[in-house]
């Protein structure tokens, strides 16, 4: 029995001694990834013509910390988003209980040089729903407060999958 130990005692210093020596990292380390972090801090986001876009903007800043309004960057972040709210669970008299709201963002990440060069694109697709009230005050923060959890949800997405993305 303590031969056993002896020789798994010994391998175990062995796989050790020899994999501090190779060039082993963690998984999660942020050593080596600093080229991709000033990429990703240098994407420029232009300005938003909708306020759903303008919220998802806002986001998105908060989420890259970089300076998004760099003109002269050479990445740029395009999105084009669109809208869509059921009415769902409809009662004993016509209204509806609940409405459910589709949010949609194509996004394309370009480098921008002698041409456009898509780097990147992807679709996000985020749903939500929220109760509907008698109240038609309670009803709009209803929509808004839904709004701004999926805007956060779809920046966070986007901000997750650049990053994925450019990991090499």
């Amino acid at each position: 029995m303590s031969w056993f130990n002896k020789n798994t005692n010994i391998a175990l210093t062995l796989v050790l001694l020899f994999s501090s020596g190779c060039s082993f990292t963690p998984l999660y380390s942020s050593y080596g990834n600093n080229i991709n972090k000033t990429e990703i801090k240098d994407i420029y986001i232009p300005p938003a013509d909708s306020r759903m876009d303008q919220i998802i903007r806002n986001e998105l800043i908060g989420f890259i910390q970089g300076d998004v309004n760099n003109t002269n960057s050479k990445l740029h972040l395009n999105f084009q988003t669109s809208f869509d709210k059921k009415a769902l669970f409809l009662s004993s008299k016509g209204k509806a209980t609940h409405s459910q709201i589709t949010i949609t963002v194509d996004y394309q990440i370009f480098e921008v040089g002698e041409f456009k060069e898509v780097l990147y694109s992807n679709k996000i697709i985020v749903i939500d729903s929220f109760a509907n009230w008698q109240s038609e005050f309670n009803n709009s923060r209803s929509e808004i407060k839904t709004n701004n959890i999926i805007a956060k949800e779809i920046a966070k997405k986007i901000s997750n999958q650049i990053n994925l993305h450019f990991i090499k």
